[in-house]
């Protein structure tokens, strides 16, 4: 039996009562005080970032220890700065200082350890995690499909009633979390993540292959032991309208950069144009996403249905730069689809990609492509397929990962080879250094 973490959507309180007087509380009295909290914690990790940048990056790349974000600040002396600047009357100041810690230690690290070559600098996006904090500024309590969340603002203490979201009623919830803070168009929403227990599925005499593409959101191919085929499927006409959708819209963007560049080789005023594009990413982000969500639904209710215990799916570790960047959300695809597949307890491994689209899945000889009309000739036994299918194919046919199985978090076995593994979405900018505190 496994375990899966996973965020729920943005929650805003359905009532907010003040413990100190008794009395319910106006939304906008709250909003104003965790609005502030929030505002504050993330001014003093960008001042801080912006005075001692290159201090922090090498203390965290010298320093492999596995502990808590707030706790390796304190062993290395970052403290809160311009402590002067609380509000009066504010009490849980070692609190606020660990939001800070928590903030500045794991986004930073996030940055660092990222291999993307044209990486951005840390942003420090308006949120904070409370899951840095102990009992004494935040505690969780489930009860009656209500998310109860005693929670303290400076020196007043609320507690604020959540409706829990129905579909999570046929899930097996098993620890809550504490939430995360966001500031959404200057409002707070408080985002859960829960730890679910997942079946495990007796393993089945076939597996499958999943290609995704641009042209093609997603092939999937059904093998059985041998290596033959027992079914294949390609994306619904809404998937490719979506994707195709996307598709057009970066290109507007990439159309909207090159103009705005021109606009400033010729010394015009490009804000106009920037704000626009930036729009354009907005959008395409947004359809990546559905899209992403989409195929993950679609493949787990066709596996479902042939009982496959294993997915493979290319390991794309190497599609990093400016030469994907945006324009592919394969990763984010697949790791939508790994959690969908894990509460059905199929289990998803990645898979070397190569020559999976220049080899004949039939014969193992190379193909020839024609671009035109997207079908894969193979030199030797001259067969014809869609290019698609036959990577599908190739993919679904690999027995095991090229890759080394890895170690779990606590070192002490290894985790399935080629297995995905889903970190806390709360966490995933400290993942693989450390370990998300659930509360009970």
């Amino acid at each position: 039996m496994g375990k899966l973490i996973s965020a729920l959507p943005p929650l805003r309180p359905v009532q907010i009562i003040n413990l100190t007087t008794g009395e319910l509380t106006p939304h906008n009295e709250h909003t104003t005080k965790v609005t502030q909290l929030v505002e504050y914690v993330t001014h003093q990790v960008r001042e801080s970032y912006a005075q001692n940048s290159t201090k922090i990056e090498q203390d965290l790349l010298s320093d492999k220890r596995r502990v808590q974000p707030a706790e390796w600040a304190r062993q290395n002396g970052y403290a809160l700065p311009n402590k002067s600047e609380l509000p009066e009357g504010v009490k849980a100041v070692s609190r606020v200082e660990k939001l800070y810690q928590h903030k500045l230690v794991s986004e930073v690290l996030a940055y660092v350890v990222n291999p993307n070559p044209r990486k951005q600098s840390p942003s420090f996006a308006p949120k904070i995690n409370l899951g840095a904090v102990d009992k004494q500024m935040c505690v969780l309590n489930i009860e009656d499909n209500q998310i109860h969340l005693d929670f303290k603002v400076w020196d007043e203490r609320y507690l604020l009633t959540f409706n829990i979201p129905h579909y999570l009623n046929s899930r097996d919830v098993k620890k809550w979390s504490l939430p995360t803070i966001e500031l959404r168009k200057g409002e707070p929403c408080y985002v859960f993540s829960v730890e679910e227990k997942i079946p495990t599925r007796a393993p089945s005499h076939s597996q499958a292959g999943l290609d995704l593409g641009r042209v093609e959101p997603y092939t999937l191919a059904v093998v059985n032991k041998k290596g033959e085929r027992i079914a294949h499927y390609t994306t619904t006409p809404r998937l490719k309208h979506l994707n195709g959708k996307r598709e057009r819209i970066l290109r507007e963007k990439a159309h909207i950069v090159r103009k705005a560049n021109h606009y400033d080789n010729l010394g015009l005023d490009s804000g106009v144009l920037r704000l626009e594009a930036k729009r354009k990413a907005r959008k395409a982000l947004i359809l990546g996403q559905e899209t992403a969500r989409q195929i993950g639904a679609d493949v787990t209710k066709k596996l479902s249905n042939h009982n496959v215990s294993i997915l493979n799916i290319e390991n794309l570790s190497w599609a990093v730069g400016a030469k994907y960047g945006s324009k592919w959300a394969h990763s984010q695809t697949q790791e939508t689809t790994t959690h969908a597949l894990l509460r059905k307890g199929v289990r998803t491994r990645r898979i070397n990609p190569k020559n999976t689209s220049q080899t004949c899945h039939k014969c193992g000889e190379r193909v020839v492509h024609n671009s035109r009309t997207r079908l894969a000739t193979c030199v030797e036994c001259r067969a014809r397929f869609d290019r698609d299918y036959n990577a599908a194919m190739n993919i679904a046919k690999k027995k095991q990962t090229s890759y080394p199985a890895q170690k779990s978090r606590n070192g002490d076995k290894p985790s399935p080879t080629g297995q995905l593994v889903e970190d806390n979405p709360h966490n995933s900018i400290f993942k693989k250094h450390i370990l998300t505190r659930i509360a009970t």
